[in-house]
């Protein structure tokens, strides 16, 4: 209905890839009345539009015909889950559509023309994992590890490949939602439908790589943002919302969420290179494996007291955050101690990387850590050295932006 060709794509502002991408979030509809407006009169931005339109006309007359038929017609019990098959074709059908439209809103992102209603994700800028083999007993095993909850991060860091790094995404998004429903439900049927997804999945992934079939039905997982992504946007909001008041104010003209994304990005990755060319003493007592270990990695406290250049500094200061943070919940949790769960995807990302990574900033742990630092001017961490260091180097920061 709408065409955008491939030379006018590449050329496409930020400004017309930022609506596009928005329309996915049931602003499509709005998008295609407002063809007047110069803002969304781009055929690639109403290509877009109505691309979302068709899906969420797609979500609506679905509720509509669940709500009158499907509900009932489908009510009998699937053995042993305790929940009913209507529900699993209720989950199952709002996750295709929400996959359509993360779909949807990556390729307008991409400055990409939306590629119909199968779940084909392959872009230029991602891997096609549509098309990846893997050869051999020993790396379908290690794919298949990596899906698993808790380890996929271990699998994926010691043997990177397009489909690890899918995996341990779903690992990653799957120990999340068991964590929190285990937590919040008590284990109820919310909790065992993902569990039984997940076994589903793994199995399936499974056959298909045996059998040397495309696993491009695992595409729409590539699109899901790693935890690294969720920090940076995070990381982003405060300073967009300053940029909103000050567009407000009339103190600036421009104002670009993606832009200012792309610069926090920018500014971790030269923090954690300039760490790393700053912190180079390698010696070490203990395994490093340790520090992320709670309770156990006070035997680093000694570090955490010391300027001393060590190459896992930043790593002892988030791990010691961690067992603080264990001791607190415990605290006051007690006799109730199950939110202590809520530290295995910290810790496991820490263990994971500790060796290769060390200086990668843990989500929630990098953040108290550094505020800690800013509060104490990195006199009750062992960052002192590397804020002194930064005065010299804009570019190696440990505080809170």
């Amino acid at each position: 209905m709408f065409h955008t060709d491939s030379s006018e794509s590449e050329n496409l502002s930020s400004q017309v890839r930022t609506n596009a991408l928005t329309s996915y979030f049931f602003l499509g509809f709005l998008y295609l009345l407002a063809y007047r407006n110069p803002n969304f009169r781009h055929p690639f931005i109403r290509a877009h539009a109505w691309s979302a339109t068709r899906i969420h006309l797609g979500f609506l007359g679905f509720l509509v015909l669940y709500k009158l038929l499907l509900s009932r017609l489908l009510a009998y019990p699937i053995p042993l889950l305790n929940v009913s098959f209507s529900r699993v074709v209720f989950t199952a059908v709002l996750l295709y559509l929400l996959a359509l439209l993360l779909r949807g809103a990556y390729l307008a992102y991409q400055g990409e023309k939306f590629k119909g209603f199968g779940l084909s994700f392959a872009t230029d800028a991602m891997p096609d994992i549509e098309n990846e083999k893997v050869v051999g007993e020993a790396n379908i095993a290690r794919t298949l590890l990596s899906f698993l909850p808790g380890i996929g991060v271990f699998v994926a860091e010691r043997f990177p490949t397009p489909l690890t790094a899918v995996g341990a995404r779903v690992s990653g998004y799957g120990t999340s939602l068991l964590v929190l429903e285990y937590i919040f439900l008590r284990g109820d049927n919310l909790f065992m439908v993902t569990l039984f997804f997940l076994i589903v999945l793994i199995v399936t992934t499974g056959v298909f790589l045996v059998a040397g079939k495309s696993v491009g039905f695992l595409a729409p997982v590539q699109m899901l943002p790693g935890i690294r992504d969720i920090q940076l946007y995070f990381k982003t909001v405060p300073s967009y919302v300053k940029d909103v008041f000050l567009v407000a104010i009339g103190r600036k003209e421009e104002l670009s969420f993606l832009l200012k994304r792309e610069e926090m990005r920018a500014r971790t990755l030269r923090t954690e290179a300039g760490l790393e060319a700053y912190f180079t003493e390698t010696n070490q007592v203990f395994s490093p494996y340790l520090i992320y270990v709670p309770i156990l990695n006070i035997i680093f406290i000694y570090r955490f007291f010391s300027p001393q250049k060590n190459r896992y500094a930043l790593a002892i200061n988030q791990g010691i955050i961690l067992t603080l943070l264990v001791v607190i919940i415990g605290y006051f949790t007690y006799p109730d101690t199950s939110l202590l769960l809520l530290v295995i995807l910290p810790m496991m990302l820490g263990l994971a990387t500790v060796k290769g990574k060390p200086f990668l900033q843990i989500p929630i742990l990098y953040e108290i850590s550094s505020l800690v630092s800013y509060i104490t001017f990195g006199i009750v961490s062992g960052t002192k050295s590397t804020r002194e260091k930064s005065k010299e180097v804009r570019e190696v920061r440990l505080k809170v932006e």
